[in-house]
């Protein structure tokens, strides 16, 4: 539902399970669908369906708490609002 930056690597955290592949965040983004994904900061890019709500500078997927970068929290905002 959620990518992950660390390093090099990006981890793709699933309901079921998180995996760790060899990529840099903007290359994994690169290969999944525009439309579907976007991202919200520096580390973070996220599945548009499985947003729960953007409460200031922190998006939810679930009851997961994630951080929205200073430079994504518009775009992050709009894309929310035009979801609901």
């Amino acid at each position: 539902y959620w990518l992950e930056a660390m390093d090099n690597y990006t981890k793709i955290h699933t309901q079921q399970k998180t995996y760790t592949i060899k990529l840099f965040l903007k290359d994994a983004l690169a290969k999944l669908p525009a439309d579907k994904f976007v991202r919200i900061h520096r580390s973070y890019a996220v599945a548009l369906e499985h947003i729960t709500m953007l409460e200031e500078d922190t998006l939810y997927i679930g009851s997961t708490g994630l951080p929205v970068g200073g430079q994504y929290v518009a775009e992050v905002a709009g894309i929310v609002k035009a979801m609901n």
